[in-house]
């Protein structure tokens, strides 16, 4: 391909771009894309966009860190610091149970009570619940005192607990990256723009089948009309079909002979 290209510079066609692996050719220095999109000036709104979408993604990063590492703490040891929002949010009435202040107003110094309440339970083992209304009916009488519950139902509500967190977690985990990956293309969505104002004042567009694979949004928005294969031969059929964009109106076969 790169030979083709030079014989159309030589012939004074100066307008070509290149998109593929990098070329060792002297004559195609500064034809290719990534060359000349760097060159092309973005708008001050393309500008906002890179600019803001990077910001959004440190902070969707930064939160994806922060549920990485509450998922870490809770399967290591459940304790109140990983289970105090969970239980604030969905069992308030629980919750303040184990609050440090006693009735009397006093604060309770040293390890958290909900730890040590953890700590009796520790030597026991339990199995899910079998249904809603069984954890429903549990829940009902813990929300009231959950230390009237026999010792195995309240093994059984924290573990139903931790469960219930570290899947609030993965979620959590599951969004953030969802946001990171939607930024991501916007960000893709605005490079792509850029290249496609390059490739539209280009006279000929050389492209390797790998760049056609990578660039083939890109592409899609370009008017080309004429498609040359080079060495179609050698090229696998797919790649001929992803070749023709639909503004191509004339394909044909081009022998090397340089």
């Amino acid at each position: 391909m790169d030979q083709f290209l030079e014989h159309l510079i030589d012939i004074g066609i100066g307008k070509v771009i290149r998109i593929g692996g990098q070329s060792k050719s002297q004559v195609l220095q500064g034809k290719n894309l990534r060359l000349a999109s760097k060159l092309e000036t973005k708008t001050k709104h393309e500008n906002y966009l890179i600019g803001n979408s990077h910001l959004e993604m440190e902070k969707q990063g930064a939160s994806m860190h922060d549920a990485l590492a509450k998922l870490h703490t809770i399967h290591s040891r459940a304790d109140w610091d990983s289970l105090e929002d969970y239980l604030k949010l969905h069992h308030p009435d629980i919750h303040s149970q184990f609050s440090r202040v006693d009735e009397e107003g006093y604060e309770i110094v040293g390890e958290h009570p909900f730890n040590f309440w953890v700590k009796a339970l520790s030597r026991i083992t339990s199995e899910p619940f079998d249904n809603d209304d069984e954890r429903e009916e549990l829940l009902t009488i813990a929300s009231k005192d959950i230390k009237i519950l026999p010792i195995l139902d309240q093994r059984r509500l924290l573990d139903d607990w931790i469960r219930q967190c570290q899947s609030e977690h993965f979620s959590d985990l599951t969004n953030y990256h969802g946001g990171v990956e939607k930024l991501r293309e916007e960000i893709e969505d605005v490079y792509r723009e850029v290249d496609r104002r390059v490739l539209e004042t280009a006279d000929v567009i050389g492209v390797t089948t790998t760049g056609l694979a990578k660039k083939i949004k890109t592409l899609q928005h370009v008017n080309s009309k004429v498609l040359v294969v080079e060495e179609a031969g050698e090229i696998m059929e797919p790649h001929m079909l992803s070749a023709l964009l639909p503004s191509i109106e004339h394909a044909s076969k081009h022998l090397s002979i340089f």
